[in-house]
């Protein structure tokens, strides 16, 4: 192993180090007809060869941990349960697709992508396997690489480089002050989560929130809003939604794999809380304009820069890993949202009835968002079995005249964690 080529960990540092982050994520897609393993299995092999960066292991060198190419196959299993990252169950991998009954399932590190950096692969493997098992060449979406498809130098792109970038001469806004944190859920450390389905019929829905100024994100994330304010009339501060921002564009770096995210704050405030909904729409989108700017990109980038620049005076992974879980055990205030954009898998998608995306870490309420064929969803997790901003929520819903679908609330425990991944790769035999 001396002899690989060891990659140190930049863009992943928070997800490697930190023990409350949310590392591991599993994406469900659910499909018309059952699941051929076999089928699937070639489709991994041809997809897996489009995307040699997710081909990797967590090694250990002087004190520390580093990425290496890993070459063993990965293994489709006919199961609904995950098996465990960076074991042998893995093959060692960071990544691992298993099927059953009617949905396919892509496990994976946040550390080594995103949602924005792992979609392109979960495109490729879901394209190939819809045309092989349905014996057709679907005219794929704009966003599908085809397995052939050469790799653009720009994937590789690292999003915590060495150097800082040069900032422009622009003002950027900064965290606001004085938000909401939910008082039921307390920073403690987790092992499991429990989450909630909600999906919405996607004519339905985008009439709606266009009717409103707002996109999906932006829509929800003012009912979440209205949801906290009706459960906690008393609170003194502004509940604020935490948007999840994807600023590659910005930073000239648009297919790289590499975790590239912040949070823009979409403050509730009195002001706000007192207009129309549709005025409340306006308001949040020119909040999402005034934080998505190049200079607020560039200086996000070099906040994550100066913290790599300070992991590297420490020594080792311990050292490292007590700095930053302070950053992972953090609580969203008031509540964290996500929206990775539509599947976009063109004719293929009419074989996909829906997709979830279940995450682990975090503290308080977190709504992931989805979009594929007729159908977009929110998987909306919490720290704690508390359903009473998920109430709260859905009653908005009906009042407003959205029609949804709700599943039934289940606890998700992850096979992994950050000291799980890290010290079984120092224990093993190379």
């Amino acid at each position: 192993m001396n002899e690989q080529k060891l990659t140190e960990i930049k863009s992943g540092i928070l997800a490697f180090y930190a023990k409350g982050s949310g590392m591991p994520v599993l994406l469900q897609v659910d499909l018309a007809d059952p699941v051929d393993l076999g089928l699937l299995q070639k489709a991994m092999d041809r997809a897996i060869l489009r995307y040699p960066y997710f081909r990797v292991q967590v090694v250990w060198k002087d004190g520390d941990i580093y990425l290496a190419d890993n070459d063993a196959p990965m293994i489709v299993e006919d199961s609904d349960q995950m098996r465990k990252l960076g074991s042998p169950e893995t093959n060692y991998h960071l990544i691992e697709v298993h099927a059953h009954d009617h949905a396919i399932y892509l496990h994976f590190h946040h550390g080594i992508a995103d949602g924005n950096g792992i979609f392109p692969l979960l495109r490729t493997l879901l394209y190939s396997y819809l045309c092989d098992f349905y014996h057709r060449d679907f005219v794929p979406g704009d966003s599908v690489n085809l397995p052939d498809s050469p790799v653009d130098p720009g994937e590789y792109a690292e999003t915590i480089p060495d150097d800082f970038l040069p900032p422009l001469d622009e003002p950027v806004v900064t965290r606001p002050e004085n938000l909401y944190a939910i008082p039921e859920f307390m920073p403690t450390k987790k092992e499991s989560w429990f989450q909630t389905h909600i999906s919405f019929p996607m004519k339905e829905f985008v009439h709606f929130m266009r009717s409103k100024d707002a996109s999906p994100a932006i829509m929800l994330s003012i009912f979440m809003c209205q949801a906290v304010e009706r459960v906690h009339p008393e609170h003194e501060e502004d509940i604020a939604s935490e948007l999840v921002w994807n600023y590659r564009e910005e930073i000239g770096m648009p297919k790289t794999h590499n975790n590239c995210f912040h949070v823009l704050y979409l403050v509730y405030s009195d002001r706000v809380k007192k207009l129309p909904l549709d005025r409340q729409g306006t308001c949040f989108r020119g909040m999402t304009f005034a934080q998505t700017g190049e200079a607020d990109a560039i200086n996000v980038a070099n906040q994550w820069i100066g913290l790599r620049k300070k992991l590297n005076e420490l020594d080792g992974f311990d050292q490292k890993s007590a700095m930053m879980d302070f950053i992972g055990a953090r609580p969203s205030q008031t509540f964290n949202i996500s929206y990775t954009g539509q599947l976009d898998l063109g004719e293929a998608e009419e074989k996909i009835q829906d997709m979830h995306i279940l995450t682990s870490g975090g503290i308080g309420v977190v709504m992931e968002v989805a979009s594929v064929n007729e159908t977009i969803s929110i998987d909306l997790k919490t720290s704690e079995d508390i359903p009473t901003y998920l109430n709260a929520f859905c009653d908005i819903l009906s009042e407003e005249g959205v029609h949804f679908k709700r599943s039934e609330t289940f606890e998700l425990t992850f096979p992994e964690s950050v000291e799980s991944i890290a010290y079984d790769a120092r224990d093993r035999d190379l």
